[in-house]
């Protein structure tokens, strides 16, 4: 940002990601998503959730279904990947990836 900038700082990524500026989404498949996270993580570089908590895994919201990690960059840009998951959507279910692997492992993931 400029000095003198009245820009705000982006917030969190869950409080209104739509709202958020300099949101950057990138779409990307499944096992980029997780080669993402390794990169990051060797850099030093914090993953978020969807809410906005340091993470190791991607955040899934059930209605899409989608997995997604947020990030910011060094100018504090929030950036997020995302990609869409196989299979029925759960409009109750926002939790972590490996939650989602079981649930949908078990055949329970559209709602009851």
């Amino acid at each position: 940002m400029a000095k003198g900038s009245r820009r705000k700082k982006a917030s969190n990524p869950g409080t209104d990601p739509y709202a958020t500026p300099l949101m950057n989404r990138n779409a990307v498949a499944l096992d980029e998503l997780f080669a993402m996270i390794a990169k990051l993580n060797q850099n030093g570089i914090d993953i978020l959730g969807f809410g906005g908590d340091k993470t190791k895994e991607p955040t899934v919201i059930g209605w899409m279904p989608s997995a997604q990690i947020y990030f910011r960059d060094p100018d504090g840009h929030m950036l997020e990947f995302i990609t869409i998951l196989p299979g029925r959507p759960n409009p109750s279910f926002n939790g972590p990836y490996s939650e989602w692997k079981k649930l949908t492992m078990a055949g329970i993931s559209e709602p009851a």
